[in-house]
């Protein structure tokens, strides 16, 4: 009798751990409301890459897939997400402490959203080349996540990226910044005419963020119409 109940105590653990789907299913699956995301500062790399992927699913499934900036996103789920976390804040994983080499992407379910993160851009494309013919691909099946190797050979990785990193606030600053004479406080707060000039300056480099916010999303329209 105890047997029994043991019995069925494991089988309905092994109910609720549910495994994520395999690599292989998980791109089959893939229909037109998914939709494809790189970083708002994203590289050249990781745009061609998003081409790439779009190339591969209009061939094996005659879909066509949209892309947007990681900043546009209001629902995140089905999502393609193109460039490692350092680039793409979208991308659940942690920045600071990426385990893998230059040469490596990561192709990871997760969820309802496929992550294809290179160590580099140039990573990240190199492997998004491969994924264009991906029935072809055993390795994918039965694997929910994989490494793709100087864009050529797959292996299963030896462990997975940890979380998303989460920023700390330096209290102890803060605390050593009220403590200071009324003296040191006024000075600090008093802007001078150097400080307007570096206010300017520091403000510069927001125009070309958007300037190159502006292209990838034109960039997106252009690859869109190809399609359409």
């Amino acid at each position: 009798m105890k047997k029994l109940v043991l019995l069925l105590i494991v089988i309905l653990c092994a109910g609720l751990v549910q495994a994520e789907e395999s690599l292989y299913d998980f791109l089959d699956d893939i229909n037109g409301d998914y939709m494809m995301v790189v970083g708002d500062e994203a590289s050249a790399y990781d745009t061609l890459a998003a081409t790439n992927f779009a190339v591969g699913m209009k061939n094996n499934k005659g879909i066509t897939l949209t892309a947007r900036l990681a900043s546009e996103i209001l629902v995140k789920d089905k999502l393609i997400l193109i460039g490692n976390p350092c680039k793409n804040e979208l991308v659940e994983l942690t920045c600071k402490d990426w385990p893998y080499e230059e040469g490596e992407t990561l192709v990871m379910v997760s969820g309802s959203n496929l992550i294809l993160a290179g160590t580099t851009p140039a990573d990240t494309r190199a492997a998004s080349q491969l994924l264009v013919d991906y029935k072809s691909l055993s390795e994918f099946k039965g694997k929910s996540a994989v490494l793709i190797v100087d864009g050529a050979w797959i292996k299963v990785p030896d462990s997975l990226p940890g979380p998303k990193d989460i920023e700390v606030e330096e209290f102890e600053e803060e605390s050593a910044t009220e403590d200071t004479s009324e003296e040191t406080q006024t000075e600090e707060t008093g802007i001078t005419e150097e400080a307007d000039r570096e206010l300017d300056e520091a403000e510069e480099p927001e125009i070309t963020i958007e300037e190159k916010k502006s292209f990838i999303k034109r960039f997106f329209k252009w690859l869109s119409s190809l399609f359409s």
